[in-house]
């Protein structure tokens, strides 16, 4: 689990420096990646204040990586998402991650592909709830 760990972190670390950004900044580019979301989802989910959040906009919109605007439903909110280039750089960084995982796992048979799944969700959810209660102070 550890290895994992250290060789995803060694991963984002790269594209980090790929992109000529900070780890904070790459995890916020990766929370864009299905889409816009409002400021302050961002704020809640990387644990920052809403000035340090606007900082962290602030130097991904100057490096041309994001994109603020309005939004429809609601005028008062302001929507963050990835610019075009962006999520082409992005996309091609992880890609390349995403080939190399199932060149590693298409000769396995597919039972032990489901039990692998399983187990990775199960560990997934664990880390999350791990998450919160470090988040608590527990």
């Amino acid at each position: 689990m550890r290895a994992l760990h250290e060789a995803l972190t060694a991963f984002d670390l790269g594209a980090a420096h790929a992109l000529e950004v900070n780890r904070s900044d790459l995890q916020a580019l990766l929370m864009l990646e299905h889409g816009p979301r409002p400021a302050r989802d961002l704020s809640q989910a990387l644990g920052l204040s809403s000035g340090a959040t606007t900082a962290l906009i602030d130097r991904l919109e100057h490096a041309g990586l994001v994109q603020r605007s309005a939004s429809q439903s609601d005028r008062r909110v302001t929507l963050v998402g990835l610019s075009g280039p962006a999520f082409r750089r992005i996309g091609g960084l992880y890609a390349g991650l995403f080939r190399a995982f199932v060149g590693s796992v298409e000769t396995a048979p597919a039972r032990n592909l489901e039990a692998a799944t399983q187990v990775l969700r199960v560990l997934a959810t664990t880390c999350q709830e791990a998450a919160a209660l470090a988040r608590e102070g527990r």
